[in-house]
């Protein structure tokens, strides 16, 4: 079986759109750079086999490339109370922008096959490490930093983005990566 390029291609809802409409709906970014987040979202539902509607982070007539500077995301933070992605929206439910929110979610809507363990200790064990790896200041959430940290010291003074994840020292962000880095080893083997 043969995947071309145009097989994969996503039709992205506009924010406005996928507001009006019900069933599932992802927020995603439109542009061709896979995140970790985004992929892994994508993931979980197509091994569920749900079916859903991907929509664009940003506002209409604005590129997903902007990252919500200049105000580029103030309709996916007006529906969503907050503008990162991916962000999964069921009917007129609230929406869930974390991965373990999005995970529940998934689990609720297709039972089977199940990707969470109904042993304690093994469902203790996934969780722990998912969170260490996708968690806030989690091993993934910190690689982040290493990826934009040149492209984001290129940008103009003034270019709109302030605080936050943007904003996180160096000094405390090394620090972060040094103290997790050497305990995940032991459960990657």
């Amino acid at each position: 079986m043969t995947i071309a390029a145009d097989d994969t291609k996503l039709h992205y809802a506009t924010i406005r759109e996928a507001w009006q409409m019900s069933g599932l709906r992802i927020v995603l970014s439109e542009f061709a750079i896979p995140g970790p987040w985004h992929e892994a979202c994508k993931s979980i539902y197509y091994v569920k086999g749900l079916d859903y509607t991907p929509v664009r982070s940003s506002n209409e007539g604005a590129s997903d490339l902007q990252l919500g500077m200049d105000g580029t995301q103030s309709e996916l933070y007006e529906w969503t109370a907050q503008s990162s992605a991916p962000v999964v929206i069921w009917n007129d439910e609230r929406p869930r922008s974390t991965w373990i929110e999005q995970l529940y979610l998934a689990e609720r809507l297709a039972p089977d096959p199940t990707l969470i363990p109904a042993d304690g200790d093994d469902r203790v064990r996934m969780f722990g490490l998912a969170n260490e790896l996708m968690g806030e200041n989690g091993l993934v959430y910190n690689k982040r930093h290493l990826m934009v940290a040149g492209p984001l010291a290129d940008l103009p003074a003034g270019s709109g983005r302030s605080g936050g994840f943007w904003a996180t020292s160096t000094a405390t962000t090394n620090w972060r990566r040094s103290a997790r880095a050497s305990g995940y080893a032991r459960y990657s083997r």
